[in-house]
Formats: C-alpha cells, sequence, structure tokens
C-alpha cells in the first residue's frame, strides 16, 4: 500500500484502492453503512464493496456516479493544453434505419 499525504483537501488517486479507501473514509464521515449507501446510489452493496476493496476492475462510470452521490468532487490536474487539444464530448450518433 502507498503512503499518501492529504494537502488541503486534495488527496493523489494513483490507483483503484486509493480511490476505494478516499470513497470508504467519506461514506463514514458521513455515518452510512454500506446497505444506506448502495441505496442512495442505487447500486448493489457488492459493488459499494468491490468499489471500496480497490477492485481493479470497478465500472468507472458508476465509481464517479457514487463519489457525486456522496457529494464530492474528482478533479484531474496535469499540465496547461491548449484548447484545440483538448477533446469535446462525442455527440451519439444517430441510428441508420435497417429497412432502408
Amino acid at each position: 500500500m502507498q503512503n499518501t499525504t492529504i494537502e488541503e483537501g486534495l488527496l493523489p488517486l494513483t490507483s483503484v484502492e486509493a480511490l476505494g479507501r478516499f470513497l470508504r473514509a467519506h461514506r463514514k464521515a458521513r455515518k452510512l453503512s454500506l446497505h444506506d449507501s448502495a441505496a442512495l446510489a442505487n447500486c448493489s452493496v457488492q459493488f459499494l464493496h468491490d468499489l471500496e476493496s480497490g477492485k481493479p476492475t470497478i465500472q468507472m462510470g458508476r465509481a464517479l456516479d457514487y463519489a457525486q452521490k456522496l457529494g464530492l468532487k474528482l478533479h484531474m490536474s496535469g499540465p496547461q493544453l491548449p484548447s484545440s487539444v483538448v477533446a469535446q464530448p462525442k455527440r451519439p450518433r444517430a441510428k441508420r434505419d435497417a429497412s432502408a
């Protein structure tokens, strides 16, 4: 396990295990059980257990949704990039009519 230092409320997330520990700490700080958190996040207790245990194959979208429901905001930082390099979200493709 890596040692991590929390500075100014920031925690370097270097692994799924670190994310799980961070989320567990915030869940416990809110005095929520796994069952209560699962109900809040509309997910299974097993998913939360896997997430908080650092299972490397967790679904990132569900993990981010859970963090948001705990009232957390996750940010990434890195070197400044030109705005032309930063990818914009892709628009969903229109479905093609199979009968055509």
